[in-house]
């Protein structure tokens, strides 16, 4: 009853209450140029947490803390990740580094990391990632959890010449079984067999193959191959007639 006789009295009639005037809309002056559409607003906040994450293509995520005062990494920080839902997907912390890893095939939106007092949100979907187009940033992607490098005693060799070559395999990510066969082959620059091998002996993931040549192959670029099971490594191996540097 109170409130209805203040309505009838005009003491919260809102119309009457209205300031809003069409003619002093420009007018900073006036209240009606105050309106929501002059307001602009933002959440601010304030942490002593870093954070980089980096995301690879097997959908790991990479996360780095440290102190923006300090630069010194913090540990047993907590990162909790979220889906586009804000359903919390995975919880994991930092160690002594200040590094911590996620591994899954759930893709996640963002992150809160706190520690202590102090929080950190972070957008992880792909259109708020940094641009490294200008970057030479390709590398080389895992073939089935596999890396290997062919290299050889040196870069050029003679026809005649005995070939001693090495391959090294990481299988980290995707151990073999032991004594798993590594098969070489050997094809000259006119794309012939010239040798073939198969090494299942390797010491600390080392294998070598010693190839000899004919004295009279022909030179070029021959073209090396490793395989293990259906991964392939590669290398070009360049065959010359030249003289030795005399002193």
């Amino acid at each position: 009853e109170i409130r209805e006789e203040q309505y009838w009295d005009n003491l919260i009639y809102s119309y009457k209450r209205y300031t809003y005037n069409w003619r002093e809309r420009e007018n900073p002056c006036h209240p009606a140029y105050y309106n929501e559409d002059r307001v602009v607003a933002s959440n601010i906040l304030a942490s002593n947490l870093g954070v980089i994450v980096k995301k690879g293509n097997n959908q790991s995520y990479h996360f780095a803390v440290t102190n923006i005062l300090t630069t010194t990494p913090i540990a047993n920080a907590k990162i909790s990740l979220y889906n586009y839902q804000q359903q919390e997907i995975a919880s994991l912390k930092t160690n002594k580094e200040g590094l911590a890893q996620y591994k899954s095939d759930k893709n996640a939106y963002f992150a809160i990391v706190s520690q202590g007092a102090s929080k950190t949100y972070i957008k992880l979907n792909d259109g708020n990632s940094l641009s490294l187009s200008k970057f030479n940033v390709s590398g080389k992607k895992l073939q089935k959890g596999l890396k290997g490098y062919l290299y050889g005693e040196r870069g050029v060799w003679r026809p005649g010449d005995t070939l001693h070559l090495t391959f090294v395999l990481n299988d980290k990510a995707n151990p073999l079984p032991k004594g798993h066969p590594i098969k070489f082959e050997l094809r000259d620059a006119r794309g012939q067999l010239v040798n073939k091998q198969l090494s299942a002996h390797a010491t600390d993931r080392f294998h070598s193959f010693l190839v000899p040549t004919d004295a009279d192959a022909p030179t070029g670029n021959w073209m090396a191959t490793v395989s293990v099971g259906s991964v392939r490594f590669t290398k070009t191996i360049k065959i010359a007639t030249v003289n030795p540097n005399r002193l």
